[in-house]
């Protein structure tokens, strides 16, 4: 699974894209790679866009994205807007669920990152 990001310090904003085949290993990497950039603060909210990417969600995977995302909390404490294609996004709501148990509970699901950035931008609730 490729991926980028851009972090942007003014906006206090990193936009993450990922594409391709999802492989779990570099699924759970990712977000470590990014808090770890010495330009990423952890109260930077991310724009996370996997409309790209190509995956069959498994609950096996779903646990471990959720367990991943509660290691790393405090070091990424904004806000996390997912967006996923219209088909993946019931699976993406059962990962962000499984976060917020894990005390992760600042991340939402969108289709459309345009319907994201309100709130991103702690416009809407």
């Amino acid at each position: 699974m490729p991926y980028s990001w851009k972090i942007d310090p003014e906006a206090r904003l990193a936009h993450v894209r990922g594409w391709g085949a999802m492989i779990i290993d570099e699924a759970l990497d990712a977000p470590r790679q990014l808090v770890e950039h010495p330009d990423f603060e952890p109260a930077f909210s991310v724009l996370v866009d996997l409309r790209e990417l190509v995956m069959e969600p498994v609950a096996e995977h779903l646990v471990a994205v959720g367990r991943n995302l509660a290691e790393i909390r405090q070091r990424m404490r904004g806000r996390i807007a997912l967006v996923v294609p219209a088909e993946h996004a019931t699976a993406a709501e059962m990962g962000t669920a499984m976060a917020a148990a894990g005390g992760f509970g600042n991340m939402r699901v969108y289709t459309d990152p345009a319907d994201a950035q309100p709130w991103l931008d702690g416009e809407a609730d």
